[in-house]
């Protein structure tokens, strides 16, 4: 059912706002974690589209926060579009730790660990600046951040850190014996996310040990954006159903998020597993 949001006898307009706002950010974020679960160096069009939805997912996410912060504190005035804009931009660090302290964040909001910074910092260079380092690369603008390269990174210590030993060496150990059956074979002409050229045990062992690894980096960033949504959920409770400003008409000022970025609490099996989001 559609409303018209400014004279829906329920609820303001600047519910609605929010209640779109929330899907769009919902979208993103499951559309960009399922393409680096599932993306490596055999696809990187669906890693660097991953980390787009991704970034501006976070970005909304965190964004979303902050105004229904502000529209608390301020007796439902909207903030300044300049405000929003022009204090965060697309800053994924500065908007995390903005929403970390407010007040509804304690008791929710966790220092983050080494690798989850790392991986917020990386999202916000891409949002910032490097998701142009294709057409920057192709202009002679040589100072940006390679992102593929940035997230073989990310995934490289994945690999090391968190996949089992067994796990690892059972990859390998497939890898090397398909080498030995097609080597003098096949021809291969493939480059890693570093753009290095690959032999062909590199072609086979590598995107394989990327697809085992993503899912561990897919865990970090729930770790990143789960207290999000907790804070998101403290203020939709506060602000849910309210007078209007004018204390005249009860109408639903702010949703309470309640059945919204649910998949934001799945626990650490399920992230594992899953594939595709939500």
């Amino acid at each position: 059912m559609n409303f018209v949001a400014d004279t829906d006898p329920y609820a303001t307009q600047t519910f609605f706002l929010l209640q779109q706002e929330t899907m769009l950010a919902e979208f993103c974020l499951t559309a960009g974690l399922t393409a680096i679960r599932n993306g490596n160096l055999l696809e990187k069009g669906k890693l660097l589209g991953g980390f787009y939805n991704l970034s501006i997912g976070c970005e909304r996410l965190f964004k979303l926060v902050l105004v229904t912060d502000y529209l608390l504190k301020h007796n439902y005035s909207k903030p300044t579009n300049a405000w929003l804009k022009h204090e965060f931009r697309h800053d994924l660090v500065k908007l995390h730790s903005a929403i970390t302290c407010l007040e509804s964040a304690k008791g929710i909001a966790l220092p983050l660990e080494d690798r989850e910074n790392e991986i917020l910092e990386f999202l916000a260079r891409f949002a910032k600046g490097s998701r142009y380092y294709n057409l920057d690369a192709l202009t002679s603008v040589a100072d940006g951040y390679n992102p593929l390269s940035e997230w073989g990174q990310i995934l490289s210590k994945a690999i090391t850190e968190d996949l089992k030993p067994q796990q690892s060496y059972k990859l390998m150990q497939e890898a090397a014996f398909m080498n030995q059956m097609l080597s003098g074979r096949s021809l291969v002409v493939l480059h890693d996310l570093d753009d290095k050229l690959l032999d062909l045990e590199g072609a086979i062992i590598q995107p394989r040990l990327q697809q085992q690894a993503a899912k561990f980096v897919v865990l970090r960033v729930f770790n990143i954006l789960r207290p999000a949504r907790r804070i998101l959920y403290n203020l939709g409770l506060q602000g849910y159903f309210t007078k209007t400003p004018t204390n005249t008409v009860r109408k639903m000022q702010i949703p309470d998020f309640s059945d919204m970025l649910i998949f934001l609490e799945a626990d650490r099996q399920m992230i594992l597993r899953k594939k595709r989001w939500p």
